[in-house]
């Protein structure tokens, strides 16, 4: 029953087997459990590579794909670890973002 999951996992080993609530666990942890520590540096350099490969077109390229894949990025690590405090800002910042992005820059808005 331990090994459904790395949630359920560090759940067990931290609360025992009748546990009350589940602790969750982290991206790296997952990462390191199902792959090990030479598959988590690969993992996680590939990753950084994508997204510093997507900063970098962004910021130097006029094109709006990489544009819009990056704020998403950004919105999302952002609202990832802080959920609940950000659920009623989400619609609204992703409106914003779009708004700015397409209505103002093609022209829709006049």
């Amino acid at each position: 029953e331990s090994y459904i999951s790395t949630s359920r996992f560090f759940t067990i080993i931290r609360q025992g087997k009748f546990y009350g609530s589940g602790d969750g666990s982290e991206i790296l942890a997952d990462i390191y459990v199902n792959f090990g520590l030479h598959g988590l540096l690969i993992i996680m350099f590939l990753f950084g590579f994508l997204v510093s490969l997507i900063h970098d077109k962004a910021l130097g390229s006029g094109v709006d794909t990489y544009k819009i894949s990056y704020v998403f990025l950004v919105i999302s690590a952002i609202y990832m670890n802080r959920s609940c405090l950000f659920e009623p800002l989400k619609i609204i910042i992703y409106a914003l973002v779009i708004d700015y992005l397409f209505v103002k820059k093609v022209g829709y808005g006049e």
